[in-house]
């Protein structure tokens, strides 16, 4: 097989540098989060009309292609909570590996929970109603437990 066909199969993007006479390979991947998680793990990301689901399925969290992030209650089909970015041009959100998780937009950075330092940290939508970003403890939550 190819090479591109092969990056083309697993979705990947590559270019070749070629330098000092060597050629180095870069690959640019960005892991989507399963379908029907719960959870976002490090590096993994949302795209625009993706979501997290809790486990009871009760709680959905979207990235909204208005570039709004959402956590809805999905039985009364209302908002729970909103990261305040809606009209905002947005690509994807990201739970990055230094614990931050961010919205990103053309331009860069929109929104992010401020968490970085908290190295391989992830994010779960429970079943409580709250997202929150462990590390291993919380340190971010959206406050909407129990609601």
């Amino acid at each position: 097989m190819q090479l591109s066909k092969l990056f083309k199969t697993l979705g990947l993007t590559a270019f070749i540098v070629a330098v000092s006479q060597t050629t180095s390979l870069f690959i640019q991947n960005k892991v989507l989060a399963e379908a029907g998680s719960n959870k976002l793990l490090v590096n993994e990301t949302l795209q625009i009309n993706q979501y997290l689901l809790s486990s009871d399925g009760i709680y959905k969290f979207i990235l909204q292609s208005d570039g709004n992030l959402v956590l809805y209650r999905t039985d009364y089909g209302i908002a729970l909570w909103n990261s305040g970015t809606v009209g905002r041009a947005v690509n994807y959100a990201i739970q990055q590996s230094d614990g931050n998780f961010v919205i990103y937009g053309p331009q860069g950075a929109v929104w992010s929970t401020r968490t970085q330092g908290n190295y391989g940290a992830f994010l779960q939508v429970q079943n409580d109603g709250n997202v929150v970003i462990y590390k291993p403890t919380a340190v971010w939550q959206t406050g909407t437990s129990g609601k």
